[in-house]
């Protein structure tokens, strides 16, 4: 409410409590969702990275940049809601910082650029006026600074080594498999509707009260597309679209 009168740069900067996503009359039955609303911001999101990913690898990595930039930022309102604070300012510098690191210098750099993100989080907010929650708002804003621009920043050392876009597919195949994956069979086979919740929602959710449910659903669909895809690379049937031959010394760019 309050958080739609201030400016566009103050709710860049300082991000308010996040709303409550309810998908409204379109999400029916267990989905839990507006399917076709899902599956419309799905084929727009594939195709804004599918475009730089086998156009220009260095496109690719500034279009992963902007998504650590826009998930710290969706983060930092879920945690809002719980009265928790992220210094999203280190943070957004950070994360740039550790894609930018780990696409010119590699796995040093990119942990060098994680630590004085950590480092300058804590001094930011202890150096901060504010006495209340100060140990949670460092504590969440290190798991933020490790969960959203430090994990991308794999996918950047991935690309960086291999050059190839095609490996980038082959991983997405399995985050797929976990995520929506999990997803369709709790539609299919499970016995309670699903959630609405958003992502950071759920993520902030789960830290809070930690739970196991869903998860051997989410781990078999991850080790069923892992093994195929495993099976084929060693099969030959995916190592031509990835340029490897089984040998860790022969990777074709």
């Amino acid at each position: 409410m309050a958080s739609t009168d201030r400016s566009l740069l103050a709710r860049v900067f300082s991000p308010g409590p996040a709303r409550d996503n309810h998908p409204a009359g379109g999400a029916t039955g267990k989905a839990g969702r507006n399917l076709p609303q899902a599956i419309t911001t799905a084929v727009v999101l594939i195709a804004a990275v599918a475009i730089p990913l086998f156009t220009s690898l260095p496109a690719f990595v500034a279009v992963i940049a902007f998504v650590c930039l826009v998930g710290i930022w969706e983060l930092a309102g879920a945690f809002a809601r719980m009265g928790i604070t992220l210094t999203v300012t280190p943070l957004y510098v950070g994360a740039l910082g550790m894609v930018t690191c780990a696409w010119w210098l590699g796995t040093e750099g990119m942990l060098f650029a994680l630590y004085i993100t950590v480092f300058v989080c804590a001094a930011w907010r202890l150096l901060d006026r504010r006495q209340e929650s100060r140990m949670s708002d460092v504590v969440s804003s290190t798991f933020a600074a490790v969960y959203v621009p430090f994990l991308a920043s794999f996918v950047v050392l991935m690309m960086a080594a291999w050059h190839n876009a095609w490996v980038f597919v082959v991983f997405e195949l399995m985050v797929i498999a976990n995520d929506t994956g999990g997803w369709a069979v709790g539609v299919m086979f499970g016995k309670h509707p699903h959630g609405s919740r958003s992502v950071p929602e759920e993520v902030v959710g789960r830290l809070c009260r930690f739970r196991t449910d869903g998860h051997r659903s989410r781990r078999g669909r991850a080790l069923a597309a892992g093994s195929f895809l495993v099976v084929g690379c060693r099969c030959g049937y995916l190592h031509r679209l990835c340029g490897y031959d089984g040998r860790p010394d022969r990777v074709s760019h």
